[in-house]
């Protein structure tokens, strides 16, 4: 008997999560069932309320169609793989935003130095497209990161 009620609280604890990852990516549990090829939102409803165990194909095709790591689908925290390369990650994005400050860094003494006569005009400019892709890449790593992250209660 105790572990019929470890399995039940297993399907209930995947069955929430589901539920809050739909409503987060803006499914209903019909668009959600349509998505999968049922004809109703009863599978669905009865997943999430721990009532019917999940095949391993339907567990795949939600993974892929709310953009979610398996892993933290089926256990609810973050696979071995993603905990090893947040360090990594985080790393790159601190890299890239040191090289925004370097850029700055040029732009500002070639400001000074144009303002005692000299020129550079070309690499200002050039600077600017710099400091403008790299912050745009930066923004867009950010947030890549942080919504995988926080699908699985984490953030940098």
């Amino acid at each position: 008997m105790e572990e019929n009620q470890k399995n039940l609280a297993i399907l209930r604890d995947f069955g929430a999560r589901l539920r809050a990852l739909r409503k987060k990516r803006g499914f209903t549990q019909i668009s959600l069932a349509e998505k999968l090829g049922y004809k109703s939102s009863v599978p669905i409803s009865n997943i999430e309320n721990g009532e019917t165990p999940i095949n391993v194909l339907t567990l795949v095709k939600i993974a892929h169609l709310l953009d979610v790591d398996l892993h933290w689908l089926i256990m609810g925290t973050a696979s071995d793989a993603v905990i090893r390369l947040k360090p990594f990650a985080i790393a790159h994005l601190a890299a890239r935003q040191q090289d925004v400050m370097n850029l700055r860094n040029e732009e500002a003494n070639l400001g000074i130095r144009e303002s005692f006569g000299e020129f550079h005009g070309s690499r200002t400019d050039e600077i600017a497209d710099q400091l403008e892709t790299l912050r745009l890449y930066c923004q867009a790593v950010r947030k890549s990161l942080n919504e995988v992250l926080n699908d699985m209660g984490e953030s940098i």
